[in-house]
C-alpha cells in the first residue's frame, strides 16, 4: 500500500468512524453515501449500523493516543494553585513539539530542563519555590533537570523534584508556612 493509498484509507476509516457515531442507526440494508468532491465513498448499513465503507483497513494500525502523565499532574497543580491564589508560572516544557516550534521557544529564551514550576514567594532563607513535577510511576529525571536544581539552589532558591500531585500540593504547603 503505497502512502497516498494509506492516507486515503486512514481519511475514509476516520470519517467513517465519525459517521458511525454520528448516524449509527440507520434502516436496514440502507446506504449512506459520503462525498467529497468528486470521490464518493459508500458505507454500507447492517443491522442498523455502519458496518464498512468501502476501503479495506485490515492492514492498518490505528495509532496510539499520546498520553502525557507529567502533564496531567502539572494541571491538577496549577489548578489548585489557582484555586487557592498562590501566584505561580509555569514553563512550557514538557512537551515534544515539531522542531520549527521547538526552535522557535529556545530562541525566545526556553531551556531544556528548566523547572515546571515557579512560585516566586520568598519564605524560610529562600528567594523562591521551584518545582519539576514528574508522575507517580515513570518519569525519568534528566541530567539537564538536575543541573538546573542545582544552579538554582547555589543561587538560594528551594528547588526540587517531586513525584504526583499529592505531594507536590504538600510541598508547597510546607514551603508557604516555614
Amino acid at each position: 500500500m503505497n502512502e497516498w493509498s494509506y492516507r486515503s484509507a486512514k481519511y475514509k476509516r476516520n470519517y467513517a468512524e465519525s459517521l458511525k457515531s454520528l448516524y449509527g442507526t440507520q434502516e436496514k440494508g440502507a446506504d449512506l453515501a459520503v462525498g467529497t468532491r468528486s470521490v464518493k465513498n459508500h458505507l454500507r448499513v447492517e443491522g442498523g449500523a455502519i458496518v464498512d465503507c468501502g476501503v479495506n483497513l485490515s492492514g492498518l494500525k490505528r495509532k496510539k493516543k499520546r498520553r502525557y502523565p507529567e502533564a496531567e499532574e502539572q494541571i491538577k497543580l496549577v489548578v489548585w494553585l489557582r484555586k487557592e491564589n498562590i501566584w505561580h508560572q509555569a514553563s512550557p516544557n514538557a512537551r515534544k513539539r515539531p522542531s520549527k516550534q521547538g526552535d522557535r521557544l529556545k530562541q525566545l529564551g526556553m531551556s531544556p530542563g528548566f523547572p515546571d514550576v515557579e512560585i516566586p514567594v520568598p519564605r524560610g532563607g529562600y528567594h523562591g519555590l521551584y518545582i519539576e513535577l514528574k508522575p507517580l510511576e515513570g518519569g525519568r529525571i534528566q541530567d539537564n533537570q538536575l543541573a538546573w536544581q542545582a544552579y538554582l539552589r547555589s543561587q538560594g532558591y528551594c528547588s526540587e523534584i517531586i513525584r504526583g500531585f499529592e505531594a507536590a500540593r504538600d510541598f508547597v504547603i510546607k514551603y508557604l508556612s516555614s
